[in-house]
């Protein structure tokens, strides 16, 4: 018995999300009690408000890989092609070195002039353009997690970002940030231009947003699920309770 229990137990893993989980589950065929979500942390003592830097009117900052399909920046361009003559904005893109799909798109969208390309930022200077920001956007198709989300909102940046994966586990839609379907361009524009419109919105999403990750998402709390989850393997802890979803499939 105690020999089955070890076993069983050497087969856990962490991964940083429900939606993560059942990705793996689909994939690898793992059963969900086997998996523990352990969501990953953002440095509060870093990622913060700056008193000494002011938000831009009108500044929108994305954050990502602009090369990957799945991080949705093409719905993004096309929600600001929308916008174009109704709302003033200006897109800071953070991205690889290198990056060139985006830059093209954005002469075909008739946005230059409109968008500014950023590489090889360091830590510091990431958190500035977050402060700077008077709003995040991450329209990813899929999220693990959204990690550049959560440190948007650590410097209490409003965020509007979509259901895709992991966002609905880190974001309360109309408490935290903003939530829309992914890949639908004409969503995005109208959560953008409500949040750009709304000063008190954003001012209320970008409070709640630093709460929420300085209650849920600490390194400490991950340090200690982490902690938590070796034990189980070794056998010095007993195992975590199986998901609900889990039990009821059995």
């Amino acid at each position: 018995m105690e020999a089955s229990r070890r076993s069983n137990a050497s087969s856990v893993c962490g991964t940083p999300s429900a939606a993560s989980a059942g990705s793996i589950v689909e994939a690898f065929g793992l059963p969900r009690e086997h998996i523990r979500v352990i969501h990953d942390g953002v440095e509060t003592d870093v990622f913060q408000r700056l008193d000494d830097v002011q938000v831009e009117p009108n500044r929108v900052l994305f954050v990502g890989n602009s090369e990957d399909r799945n991080k949705g920046i093409v719905y993004l361009l096309r929600a600001l092609r929308l916008l174009r003559g109704h709302v003033p904005f200006h897109l800071r893109v953070v991205h690889h070195p290198g990056s060139k799909g985006a830059p093209r798109l954005v002469q075909q969208l008739g946005l230059h002039g409109r968008v500014t390309f950023l590489e090889d930022l360091s830590t510091a200077e990431l958190v500035h353009q977050y402060n700077r920001a008077q709003l995040l956007v991450s329209p990813s198709l899929y999220e693990g997690f959204g990690l550049p989300a959560a440190e948007a909102m650590a410097c209490e940046a409003p965020v509007v970002a979509t259901t895709g994966g992991a966002f609905p586990e880190v974001i309360d839609h109309d408490r935290t940030g903003w939530l829309v379907p992914p890949g639908d361009s004409v969503a995005l524009a109208g959560a953008i231009r409500l949040m750009m419109e709304d000063a008190d919105l954003r001012a209320r999403l970008g409070r709640a947003g630093r709460q929420s990750i300085l209650e849920r998402f600490s390194w400490r709390k991950a340090a200690e699920e982490t902690q938590a989850m070796y034990e189980e393997m070794l056998g010095l802890a007993p195992a975590a309770p199986a998901p609900v979803a889990a039990r009821s499939k059995a």
